[in-house]
């Protein structure tokens, strides 16, 4: 695999290029990462309850953003697939690049959401919880005879 050329990369007329001709080794290596991507985010969104079992704020965390990083993912396995067979459309390397810079983003709100309010939720969780043991509880009706 050879080195990419740095004059190439920093050209608009690459990353918008309609028909990028036949794929590369990066070009199976950035396939390799999406789906792993996919694959990931689909298990932790569709198995959170077993993952994160009493831990309703992690379990809301992946409910909210797993079908994002699984839709983020997905749509780039299928930019690099429509590259892969030579299709005439949606095959700029823009595209790749713009889904690579969500996955990154999501991954960035992911990091910022547990450093800054992940324990203030925690904190606001377990004191309703906390609430909701001690607060009686309506009594049922009574049937009438």
């Amino acid at each position: 695999m050879t080195a990419p050329d740095l004059a190439r990369l920093i050209s608009p007329g690459y990353w918008l290029d309609g028909f990028t001709g036949p794929p590369t080794p990066y070009t199976y290596i950035l396939l390799g990462f999406f789906t792993l991507a996919m694959l990931l985010s689909a298990v932790v969104w569709l198995f959170r309850r077993r993952l994160f079992p009493r831990h309703r704020v992690k379990i809301r965390l992946a409910a909210r953003l797993g079908p994002w990083f699984f839709g983020v993912a997905a749509t780039g396995v299928a930019l690099v697939l429509l590259r892969v067979a030579d299709s005439p459309i949606l095959t700029t390397r823009f595209l790749w690049l713009l889904c690579g810079a969500a996955l990154v983003g999501l991954l960035g709100h992911l990091l910022w959401y547990l450093r800054t309010r992940y324990r203030a939720d925690v904190a606001a969780f377990e004191r309703e919880e906390l609430q909701r043991q001690f607060m009686p509880r309506p009594k049922g009706r009574r049937r009438r005879r």
